[in-house]
């Protein structure tokens, strides 16, 4: 299991454009362990952003319902590419910012994804905002005007 997910993570996998032999990985994984206690399933949500299978990436966010910053900023993301910045989207951001009102300063720019993340986090931690952070900054970077929403907000 670890040596597929490595695979699947692997950067010249990433870089040479697999993102559909990424999600089959990934996918496997959840399929041999679907309690996931590996986090595949936020690598798979980012996949199909990546690759505009939003509808697969609502499903995982059913499968795995969440109230966690992941799952919360996750349920976010989704809306943001769905239908931009919407009344629901406003709604989702009040949300995830009751349980981790961290995440926003790093997606704003405000602070800065530190060099060397922390080895664990606690929930509703700076922690879990710099890793949240680090594994979707990609994503959120995508949504244009999303600095100018954000302080709005």
């Amino acid at each position: 299991m670890r040596a597929k997910a490595a695979y699947a993570d692997a950067d010249a996998v990433h870089q040479l454009g697999y993102t559909m032999v990424i999600i089959r990985q990934y996918e496997q994984l959840l399929e041999l362990n679907p309690n996931d206690n590996q986090g595949i399933r936020y690598k798979l949500f980012g996949a199909y952003l990546e690759e505009g299978k939003f509808e697969a990436a609502e499903v995982l966010l059913k499968e795995y319902k969440e109230t966690t910053a992941n799952g919360l900023y996750n349920k976010l993301l989704l809306e943001l590419y769905k239908n931009g910045f919407s009344a629901n989207a406003a709604k989702l951001l009040k949300e995830a910012k009751k349980v981790n009102p961290h995440v926003i300063p790093f997606l704003s720019g405000k602070k800065s994804i530190p060099m060397f993340l922390p080895e664990g986090y606690r929930l509703g931690d700076e922690s879990e905002a710099i890793i949240y952070a680090d594994d979707h900054f990609q994503l959120w970077k995508k949504i244009e005007g999303l600095q100018e929403w954000l302080k709005k907000q």
